[in-house]
């Protein structure tokens, strides 16, 4: 923003364009994961990005080409979750798919937070670095991925049909229900996630280092929460999963209300912590364990991809508008957006979990 006077309009446009192609990317690349081999898909995805983060340093003053590289990138990022819940759950017995999708939605979690460590510590070399790191450790974990990874203990040879695929995806309405809860849940999630290091960089006067550590606490304390959700699911509450959701829903939007009219930046990070650990909470039942449960081998990524499609519409709309709402009116104006989101994110949240587990027995 600083080196080529940027507006945060401008920002969220690219953030809009990476969310709203991540989105349609899902729809499409759930069916190819199923089709023609998660594996593949995966590879064929962090190679893309890979080479994205190379350019952007190279084009990112010229703002049309940071919208359309940002975008592009939205393409290879959403050839990776769905191929990697199909595998997990190729790998997983039906009786642990709660625990295990909990221990896998801290993946982005964790990810997420280590890469706002590394990102604020590399920006006082130059945001450059920012990308160029990255891209070294891509390429580590890209021959980690081709060397190791297998689709199923039985390598599993049948493949699926498109007709079949996405009939199993359309004609269920679990699987839409889960979709639009997903859909109110990106918003404020991806409006802490892309907003927060600015939002503690602007108002609290911290340098764009430190902000990032604060902000860190959102993604860190959601580890904890799709961690402690999974082991809950499994453990405790079982087909009462709908109760578990909507526990979570509340806390995500009383925390949030509470955080907007904070002074103390002391109890803004608490509740900033509640936020995260109620947001990654919700969001890995949504897009781990569901998925895992309604699924089976033929189709767990195009059910995975459709539901995180859904959700990524919502994250596209938090990119530009929310950009638009700081620049023309306040912070404030941004954060009540993204709580409408988390209410309408809870409701869906509670229908999707009572359709699922309250009134029909799922199969294996």
């Amino acid at each position: 923003m600083q080196e080529f006077g940027l507006s945060k309009t401008v920002l969220g446009g690219a953030l809009s364009a990476f969310f709203m192609i991540y989105a349609i990317g899902q729809f499409v690349n759930g069916q190819l994961a199923d089709n023609f081999g998660a594996k593949k898909l995966y590879a064929l995805g962090l190679i893309g990005t890979i080479l994205v983060n190379l350019l952007v340093p190279q084009f990112g003053g010229v703002v049309g080409l940071l919208v359309v590289l940002w975008g592009i990138n939205g393409v290879f990022q959403s050839m990776g979750w769905s191929p990697i819940v199909k595998i997990t759950s190729a790998w997983t017995p039906q009786e642990r798919k709660g625990r295990v999708s909990g221990i896998l939605a801290t993946s982005y979690v964790f990810g997420g937070a280590l890469s706002w460590l590394l990102a604020g510590y590399l920006a006082q070399f130059g945001w450059r670095w920012v990308f160029y790191i990255p891209v070294i450790l891509g390429l580590f974990f890209l021959q980690l991925w081709i060397r190791k990874a297998k689709e199923s203990p039985e390598e599993v040879k049948y493949k699926p049909n498109f007709k079949e695929t996405i009939k199993a995806v359309l004609a269920d309405k679990r699987v839409w229900f889960a979709g639009m809860g997903l859909f109110g849940l990106n918003i404020v999630r991806y409006g802490f996630i892309d907003w927060a290091p600015t939002y503690f960089f602007e108002t609290q006067g911290a340098n764009i280092t430190i902000a990032t550590y604060k902000a860190m606490v959102f993604p860190i304390s959601g580890a904890l929460g799709a961690l402690s959700l999974g082991w809950l699911a499994d453990k405790w509450f079982k087909n009462r999963r709908t109760l578990l959701g909507l526990i979570m829903s509340i806390i995500l939007a009383t925390s949030a209300i509470l955080f907007v009219h904070t002074l103390s930046w002391v109890v803004g990070l608490i509740l900033l912590a509640i936020a995260g650990f109620a947001t990654f909470g919700d969001h890995s039942l949504l897009v781990t364990q569901l998925p895992m449960i309604l699924g089976n081998k033929r189709n767990t990524a195009s059910i995975t991809g459709f539901i995180d499609g859904v959700g990524y519409i919502g994250a596209s709309l938090t990119g530009l508008f929310s950009g638009w709402l700081i620049d023309k009116y306040s912070w404030n104006h941004a954060f009540y957006f993204w709580i409408i989101g988390g209410i309408i994110g809870g409701i869906f949240v509670y229908k999707s979990n009572a359709r699922i587990f309250g009134k029909r027995k799922v199969s294996n």
